[in-house]
């Protein structure tokens, strides 16, 4: 049971961990003095149990567990966490945004509140072990007085009164009255009731056949028409068909095409045009005149630099191999040097015992 216990408790304070952290944080900044920053996972542990567990663990078990740690920090964490003031102004915010407030209200808050009596004893017996006085005073109850002897006083000795004998209660007889049956029961009987309405649903036929004969049905324009139904239905038909017919208007003719237009050149552009022509032909001309003057174009420059480029990498990689070499060699010397020096500690260290 109580390793079942233990994991439920690491299960939860994993996964309350947010829950839990905000509290302890506002809790050691609440009560800096009495606190200490290494036992964060005690307050974590000890915050679940109070929030989380409390109502089946029970506040005597709580307390057992509250008994194990020192009692002037585990007062200033009572405090803290009984008091729902405290709570609403530094956490309940934080714990808001996490979880929905009718969650921190009855999952939380509520357990505390429903035994708050149990609470209140708990802070008074830890407040007790660490300041040696209550920490909550109930006003509810009167206080307490000293007590004083008072004078019982003893009855008198007087003579018992005989209980009196209730007299016998007599017994009445009411009479029972009844009414006698009605005759009409005896002259009416079912058969006659459902000839009677066999009668009456005769009569409400004929009247309605009364009333509704053929001499009222009213003479229509219709029955005075040709026989020929089909030419006159076709008829009124083509004369609908007539107005939704759709006509579309004619097409419009292709749209001519303009054939066109030369554009003019103007002084500016023949201007802009010739001094980029000009331009062009004093770049060519300066490439003929150096090439000329100095017989070589730029060429051989270029593939002179291009080898001179790859003889600086080749310099380089060598460069590189060479200091990789004495580096390795700097690296065997120093270790040979320094078995020489044990070496030569070990001859001296055998001599300066042997003499």
């Amino acid at each position: 049971v109580e390793e079942k216990f233990i994991r439920q408790c690491v299960y939860g304070c994993v996964r309350y961990q947010k829950f839990l952290r905000i509290f302890v944080t506002a809790f050691l900044e609440f009560r800096p003095a009495v606190t200490q920053r290494g036992e964060q996972t005690l307050y974590m542990v000890l915050a679940y149990l109070i929030f989380l567990r409390l109502r089946e663990l029970t506040v005597p078990e709580l307390g057992r567990f509250l008994d194990t740690c020192s009692p002037p920090t585990m007062l200033a964490l009572l405090e803290f966490a009984f008091d729902r003031s405290a709570v609403e102004s530094w956490v309940y915010t934080e714990w808001a945004k996490i979880y929905d407030e009718r969650f921190i209200e009855e999952s939380i808050l509520k357990p505390i509140e429903d035994l708050r009596h149990e609470c209140d004893t708990l802070l008074n017996a830890v407040s007790r072990k660490a300041t040696g006085t209550d920490a909550k005073v109930d006003h509810s109850l009167p206080p307490i007085k000293p007590r004083i002897k008072h004078t019982v006083p003893s009855p008198f000795q007087l003579t018992e009164p005989k209980p009196r004998q209730l007299p016998v209660p007599r017994e009445t007889i009411k009479p029972v009255t009844s009414r006698p049956v009605p005759e009409s029961l005896s002259a009416n009987s079912l058969r006659k009731i459902k000839e009677q309405d066999e009668a009456r649903l005769l009569m409400t036929k004929e009247k309605t056949q009364s009333k509704y004969g053929e001499d009222t049905v009213p003479t229509l324009v219709t029955a005075g028409r040709a026989a020929d139904i089909d030419s006159l239905r076709k008829e009124m038909e083509d004369k609908r068909f007539a107005e939704c017919t759709f006509q579309p208007s004619p097409a419009k003719p292709v749209p001519k095409v303009l054939p066109e237009s030369e554009v003019k050149a103007t002084s500016a552009s023949l201007l802009r045009e010739y001094s980029l022509l000009t331009k062009k032909q004093e770049l060519e001309h300066d490439i003929l005149r150096q090439y000329l003057t100095e017989l070589r174009d730029a060429s051989e420059f270029h593939d002179w630099q291009n080898r001179m480029y790859a003889q600086d990498e080749l310099d380089e990689k060598l460069r590189l191999e060479r200091r990789k070499l004495e580096m390795h060699l700097a690296r065997e010397q120093a270790a040979e040097a320094s078995k020489a020096h044990h070496r030569r500690n070990n001859v001296l260290a055998s001599i300066q015992k042997e003499t």
